[in-house]
């Protein structure tokens, strides 16, 4: 019978201490994963703290030796929170590796439901030319995950994209990827990705694309579709929002 690794049990014990006590009305997604293990359990229910106000989704990742930084740890954590600090929370679980925190709205059911994690499929191919771009997604609130990727396979471009509300045109996001191509129906696709991870079909994407095959070239190239607006396509992020632990293989993008 295999056995369960120190980083599971651990987060297995954080899981548990953290929804240990009664039964209270917010509703989120609880649960954990760590697909390198295959290993999950998910489910949508009611907090089980009365003082719980908020739906949490924790993303770490943890390098499994300094000589390979290509290889880490992801593993993902969805809770009830009874208060939103995202520094106190990293601290929390940064025995898991580096993690950023994010919160749903104060009162709001499956607020954790609505962001982007970092999942970690296998490695590219070593004798593929790796391109590396910025990967995550960061708010108005300028709360959000933001890491280095190794891209797919047939990935060549990186690009970034202004994510806005149709009905009101309000800015919602800035996101960063790879891309297979620097069209049109590129941004398309990037633009129906969104709206499916985030079940928001109100959003609207404008892309950038880099040059072909250029590494954290994200906005420079000639590739793009809808004018960014004015406002700078990156943000100053929190000290602990930054991503200094390796890179990770890129996530599975498909809608």
């Amino acid at each position: 019978m295999a056995r369960a690794s120190p980083l599971f049990l651990h987060l297995f014990i954080i899981f548990v201490l953290n929804i240990g006590h009664f039964a209270a009305g917010l509703k989120c997604k609880q649960g954990y994963e760590m697909q390198q293990y295959g290993i999950s359990k998910i489910e949508k229910g009611e907090c089980l703290s009365q003082n719980d106000k908020y739906c949490l989704v924790v993303n770490c990742t943890k390098a499994q030796g300094a000589a390979d930084k290509k290889s880490n740890l992801t593993s993902i954590l969805w809770l009830c929170a009874d208060e939103q600090n995202a520094e106190k929370c990293a601290e929390t679980y940064e025995k898991n590796g580096l993690c950023q925190c994010q919160y749903g709205e104060e009162g709001i059911d499956h607020g954790n439901e609505q962001f982007l994690v970092v999942s970690t499929p296998p490695p590219v191919p070593s004798s593929e030319k790796v391109v590396r771009c910025k990967y995550g997604m960061i708010y108005e609130n300028k709360l959000g995950v933001a890491v280095r990727t190794i891209c797919d396979e047939g990935y060549h471009y990186c690009f970034a994209a202004n994510i806005t509300k149709k009905a009101s045109g309000q800015f919602f996001a800035v996101g960063w990827g790879c891309s297979k191509s620097d069209d049109a129906a590129s941004c398309t696709e990037i633009e129906q990705i969104v709206k499916s991870k985030l079940s928001n079909t109100d959003l609207s994407c404008e892309c950038r694309f880099g040059d072909r095959e250029v590494s954290d070239h994200h906005h420079h190239g000639n590739g793009q579709h809808g004018q960014l607006k004015s406002r700078p396509l990156c943000c100053s992020l929190p000290t602990v929002f930054r991503f200094e632990a390796g890179e990770v293989p890129m996530p599975k993008l498909t809608a």
